[in-house]
């Protein structure tokens, strides 16, 4: 088989009427294998940004005596393996600090998020929610947070075992060794995302050029910056050492001038709107002759 490939397997188990004898509702098992491929193809695009593509083969059906489904994703593009690491379908070459989505889930214990904040430029984040904070990876925290995954999830691991006793759900890897179990009592932990529920914040820190459209030489708020693509944005002047020279020097102060500025870009989306909040951390330097600089 040419290109990369890796192989895992999920297993369903519990003491119920039908599990105990080998057998699954036929329905909720084509749905797992359909969700598995909907999973796959939604982190793959976080975690590549849609740089990559993967393609997910069933290698040996479910058949009598046995519930556990084999898969083969195949890489069409170098690197998209790595996603298997982040959703825990693989351990190969991950190391043992490695988080997967099967942990931070169960960290959230069924916790309602309520925001997730994201440092893009650190690639790190922190997951909100009304009983505590979870320190996360940025491209696990986008997934945990998306609701195609997590209702991918859903119709993985709970709808299949819902209300089974003693239920329990394993990815195996290609020996079927378990390399993730979910045990009867973490089951109900992978119910969908509640409608309307979840915002998501970015944060993005930017060194960039600006020059100033409107200024508010009294406070921090009621001003302008242009961004080098010409755009005009409302932020906050949070340089206080500026704010103060510029106060001080209203006169020579030109609208016009171009400046080298700190910026923190915080882009909250929810279900209905999203915002974004331009904020000036500090001004590094004014483009002007020496004699004329304020800073």
């Amino acid at each position: 088989m040419k290109g990369n490939f890796e192989k895992f397997s999920i297993s369903y188990d519990a003491e119920s009427e039908d599990l105990a004898k080998h057998k699954i509702n036929a329905k909720d098992l084509g749905e797992a294998i359909s969700a598995m491929s909907d999973l796959l193809n939604e982190a793959t695009l976080i975690y590549t940004k849609g740089g990559a593509d993967l393609e997910l083969m069933v290698t040996t059906p479910a058949k009598k005596g046995s519930i556990i489904v084999d898969f083969l994703v195949l890489a069409k593009t170098p690197g998209a393996l790595e996603v298997l690491k982040y959703l825990g379908f693989t351990t190969a070459g991950a190391a043992a600090t490695v988080p997967t989505i099967f942990q931070i889930i169960k960290k959230l214990k069924n916790r309602k998020i309520s925001s997730i904040t994201i440092e893009t430029n650190k690639n790190t984040a922190t997951i909100h929610t009304d009983d505590g904070d979870i320190p996360c990876d940025a491209k696990l925290a986008e997934m945990v947070g998306n609701k195609k995954i997590r209702d991918s999830l859903h119709k993985i691991v709970q709808a299949p075992l819902h209300n089974k006793p003693h239920a329990k759900f394993k990815v195996l890897d290609e020996q079927h060794e378990a390399i993730a179990v979910v045990d009867e009592n973490r089951i109900d932990d992978f119910s969908p995302l509640p409608k309307g529920s979840l915002e998501e914040i970015t944060v993005d820190n930017e060194h960039l050029n600006i020059s100033f459209a409107q200024v508010n030489f009294d406070s921090s708020k009621g001003w302008k910056i242009i961004l080098p693509n010409g755009e005009e944005k409302s932020a906050l002047m949070k340089d206080v050492s500026f704010l103060s020279k510029v106060k001080a020097n209203q006169q020579a102060f030109k609208k016009g001038d171009l400046y080298e500025a700190k910026l923190r870009i915080t882009t909250t989306s929810r279900p209905i709107r999203s915002t974004i909040l331009y904020e000036v951390i500090e001004i590094t330097r004014h483009w002007v002759k020496k004699e004329e600089r304020i800073i």
